[in-house]
């Protein structure tokens, strides 16, 4: 299982996120498959068929299945297909929040699979599950990265009767040979600077020990969270963010304009570009 954690973690580059969620739904059919050949004995594992799925994605995805010789073999994970988005966001950020036991787990999965799937069939899936999402969280990491790029994304999520957005933290990093990792996922109530403390302590046991930029907004804070972790790097508001914050201060009749020159002023990174240049820039729009 490390060994497939390794290998995913490293064709992320290659990977679009349907890719991703494909791979992960692929290494569950395998599991249930394992599951099902040691009951049934009698039969083999028969390769591979090619499912067409449109319910996910607008133009539809390509999923290999796994198929036995019995043509008794039909994985569990198949259902999350007949969900509609807003149930797979769901399932999907309650699997993945920090700290959830297999008991919690399983009592997801009878809620959206119904009573129809047996206890330990739930159980060992769940298993299952939570052993790759300790493969993923726990799989070492470069020690060195050019930069992390760190946010959150608010989705709402059905908490007993209500519905509430909380905050998913993603962060990635640039690796020294210019690739992508995907290197924490965590849901928190809302952002705050104790939650990214505890990312970048996970990361750092993860083998993270050298950080040239941290890339985030401008929460207050993170600066001094980001040197508590790695004393010499710098950190880098996001343009976006700090763009937007600009733009909340501007009259609505001028902001076409503003944004305008505020483009001319962040979008300077070909390789000849000073800082010279920049700060000549920004000076002329005052």
């Amino acid at each position: 299982m490390e060994s497939s954690i390794k290998n995913m973690r490293g064709a992320l580059s290659d990977l679009t996120m349907e890719q991703f969620v494909m791979k992960n739904l692929e290494t569950l059919f395998g599991l249930e498959r394992e599951e099902y050949l040691e009951k049934a004995t009698e039969t083999k594992g028969n390769g591979y068929y090619s499912r067409s799925f449109q319910s996910l994605m607008k133009n539809g995805i390509q999923i290999n299945v796994p198929r036995t010789r019995d043509s008794g073999f039909a994985p569990l994970a198949l259902q999350l297909f007949k969900m509609n988005q807003d149930q797979v966001n769901e399932l999907v950020l309650t699997l993945y929040k920090k700290g959830m036991t297999t008991r919690d787990i399983s009592e997801v999965m009878v809620d959206f699979f119904g009573d129809s799937v047996s206890h330990t069939t739930v159980a060992n899936l769940a298993e299952q599950f939570h052993g790759i999402r300790e493969a993923w969280e726990k799989s070492p990491l470069d020690s060195t990265y050019h930069a992390i790029f760190c946010d959150c994304i608010f989705i709402t999520v059905r908490r007993g009767d209500s519905y509430e957005k909380e905050a998913v933290y993603v962060a990635y990093g640039v690796t020294e040979r210019n690739t992508r990792e995907l290197l924490a996922l965590d849901v928190s109530p809302t952002e705050s600077t104790a939650t990214w403390r505890e990312i970048f302590s996970s990361i750092k046991k993860r083998g993270i020990t050298n950080v040239s930029l941290v890339i985030a907004d401008g929460i207050t804070g993170m600066e001094e969270t980001v040197m508590e972790a790695w004393k010499k790097t710098k950190l880098q508001k996001c343009v976006v963010h700090k763009m937007r914050n600009v733009l909340n201060d501007i009259r609505p009749k001028e902001k076409k304009e503003v944004v305008e020159d505020l483009k001319h002023v962040f979008d300077n990174f070909d390789a000849s570009a000073t800082r010279e240049e920049a700060d000549g820039t920004s000076e002329s729009i005052h």
